[in-house]
């Protein structure tokens, strides 16, 4: 598994655990919900270590 795919599945195992919406977790990790998605449908070309970082939420 490469790391885009391992970034994916970690976030989508976190809003689940968190049952909150996509535009929820970006509101709570201050990532803009269009990055987040862009993230999660496999469209951004490199996903950052300090975005992977805000995305962890609380």
């Amino acid at each position: 598994m490469d790391m885009k795919t391992a970034v994916i599945y970690r976030l989508e195992e976190l809003i689940r655990q968190k049952d909150i919406t996509v535009n929820e977790a970006a509101i709570r990790s201050g990532v803009p919900p269009s990055t987040l998605k862009n993230i999660l449908y496999g469209q951004s070309k490199n996903v950052g270590v300090v975005t992977l970082r805000n995305c962890v939420m609380d």
